[in-house]
């Protein structure tokens, strides 16, 4: 950070070491060695670049769907809004046809690129960008009335689980400051989205309900350990909520937990839809001891 913010140089990508801490250490004479890439380090390269290739074009992507069409009127959304947050749609074949533009698709198979529900004309791909700006896995959502609605990437190569466990990485950890403030966590990742449109960024989101020590180890890396709970307002949510109360597991072990209860929307997204995000941060918040 250092290096980007007092040279200008990069702040992701796959050079991202070799472009400041080598920098640095040559600015400050510090001497170092380097061991030669393995031939799995040179595969990860590579799958981390097509990962990285495939953002850039959600996020200049111009889909014409009837379906994205009415996901951005419903969600009252632009499509530069998406773009502008490694979002978009593109179909598989026009994947292929980048990877092969830049000599990346003899490892197609094992970044896990090959799967039809990851990509399409009728499904808005959200990139999962890791703490460290990478590009590590992608996220699809239905824009019809297909199954399955969402579709994660799964980490069925060994090169994949290298990389990254995607069920590790919060989708929006990228973006969290590195101050110790708070940190909401919400179920879906169009929540997120919306709460990052109207100005609140140290916003996380799990994808679902299965809310794991793995991922939140990643908020203490990060010095986050006052965080509020936000899920759907259904019976899922409730239930989610009453299970981890009543858990004598330590998921939350040296965090300081807060609840925030929805009301007269069924999510996050359509709540600061309604209402706006100062009647959203008016909420009162519980405290996961009293709850």
């Amino acid at each position: 950070q250092a290096a980007h913010f007092l040279e200008g140089k990069p702040i992701k990508g796959t050079d991202f070491i070799y472009e400041n801490v080598f920098y640095l250490a040559d600015k400050l004479g510090i001497s170092y060695s380097l061991a030669p890439p393995t031939e799995i380090d040179i595969k990860k390269k590579r799958v981390l670049q097509a990962y990285e290739a495939i953002s850039d074009a959600l996020s200049s992507s111009q889909p014409s769907s009837e379906g994205l069409s009415c996901f951005l009127t419903n969600r009252e959304v632009t499509l530069e809004q998406l773009n502008s947050n490694h979002i978009g749609s593109i179909t598989i074949e026009e994947v292929h046809n980048l990877l092969v533009e830049l000599g990346l698709d003899d490892i197609e198979v094992d970044a896990g690129l090959t799967y039809k529900l990851l990509f399409g004309a009728n499904r808005l791909t959200f990139s999962l960008l890791d703490n460290k700006r990478r590009v590590v896995s992608f996220i699809s959502r239905a824009l019809d009335d297909s199954e399955p609605r969402y579709y994660h990437m799964p980490s069925t190569s060994e090169l994949r689980n290298q990389i990254t466990s995607y069920s590790s990485v919060l989708y929006g950890e990228h973006q969290l400051d590195n101050k110790p403030s708070k940190v909401l966590i919400v179920e879906g990742h169009t929540d997120a989205l919306s709460l990052w449109l109207a100005g609140e960024r140290e916003v996380v989101a799990i994808g679902g309900l299965a809310l794991r020590a793995s991922q939140l180890s990643r908020l203490k890396a990060a010095g986050k350990y006052i965080i509020t709970l936000c899920v759907d307002n259904d019976q899922a949510g409730l239930n989610f909520l009453k299970h981890r109360v009543e858990s004598e597991d330590d998921l939350f072990e040296g965090f300081d937990v807060s609840i925030k209860q929805l009301y007269d929307a069924k999510d996050p997204e359509e709540f600061i839809r309604k209402f706006g995000l100062e009647v959203f941060n008016s909420i009162k918040e519980v405290s996961w001891l009293d709850f």
